[in-house]
């Protein structure tokens, strides 16, 4: 123990050497039970750092083990308990952090389910709740309000809807209709324009989008004045017909209330929710720039 501390100091190094000859000893006693290949564990690790370690060193390094054990007992992990299973311990207890404290992640996590799994129960319990005969045939002992929370569930983590709003759409339409409309929120809706009348034609505005490469064709024979874009070469709101107020960028749904109302010529009309504007212009472009128009939206 003196020439190794000799050799090595008081510092790293010397620490170091109290470590693998304890590592060493440990394992072997624990193997053999034996003290002897304790100590040539004990010289095999000295002389690995090149340490020239004599017998009388190795019988004192063998008798001072209990002190050394016990001078770095702070330094070594006890070999039953790996650092490792700290590490994975604590990992363990902080995934509800890691999962932000999502329900709808840690309902995933912790079911360990795929989407389509999810998918399947979502059909097979709207089916239930559409004929509730076919869940005793089935041998399905849930009971009808089991299965409806179930539905609400499995809606909320597949369409990413909070359980609120789920059961809010299951209870006001049927369970299929519901779906119905979960999976139609789910598809992207085509870019639509609306023509303005005061200024184009909607044959000849589709005439001059394409030229620009820009494939449109009417929506449907319910509105005059709306297009659908398919694809487009070039940005739909920077052409010049756009910037020449030929057009507006506008969805189809926001012109039924126009159309609805229809608008007549020097009347007096309150929009009271016009934002962003697409339902307030085609009011005017139906009035023809006459009248009063009064645009009003909440803050």
């Amino acid at each position: 123990a003196v020439l190794a501390r000799g050799a090595f100091g008081e510092g790293g190094h010397w620490a170091m050497v109290k470590k693998l000859i304890k590592k060493g000893g440990a394992k072997s006693k624990a193997a053999d039970g034996t003290k002897g290949k304790a100590a040539s564990k004990a010289v095999d690790a000295a002389e690995w750092l090149g340490e020239a370690v004599d017998d009388e060193a190795v019988s004192g390094l063998s008798g001072s083990e209990g002190s050394d054990a016990e001078e770095a007992g702070d330094e070594l992990p006890d070999d039953n308990q790996h650092p490792s299973q700290d590490v994975d311990r604590g990992a363990a207890e902080d995934e509800p952090e890691e999962l932000g404290g999502s329900k709808v992640l840690a309902r995933i996590a912790k079911d360990a389910t795929d989407l389509h799994t999810i998918k399947q129960r979502i059909h097979d319990d709207a089916l239930l709740l559409g004929s509730w005969r076919k869940a005793r045939e089935l041998g399905d002992k849930r009971t009808r309000k089991e299965v409806f929370a179930d539905l609400v569930q499995n809606c909320s983590t597949f369409f990413g809807y909070s359980e609120e709003l789920a059961e809010y759409f299951l209870q006001l339409f049927s369970p299929e209709q519901a779906i119905k409309l979960f999976e139609a929120n789910e598809q992207q809706r085509p870019l639509t324009i609306r023509t303005n009348s005061l200024k184009a034609r909607r044959t000849t505005l589709m005439q001059n989008l394409a030229a620009r490469k820009v494939n449109a064709d009417p929506i449907g024979n319910w509105t005059k004045v709306g297009l659908k874009v398919y694809d487009a070469a070039v940005p739909v709101g920077a052409t010049p017909e756009y910037l020449g107020g030929h057009y507006m960028i506008q969805s189809a749904s926001s012109l039924i209330p126009v159309m609805a109302l229809a608008p007549q010529q020097n009347e007096l009309v309150l929009d009271m929710a016009a934002a962003p504007g697409g339902k307030t212009t085609y009011l005017g472009q139906l009035m023809r720039n006459t009248g009063t128009l009064f645009a009003n939206d909440s803050k």
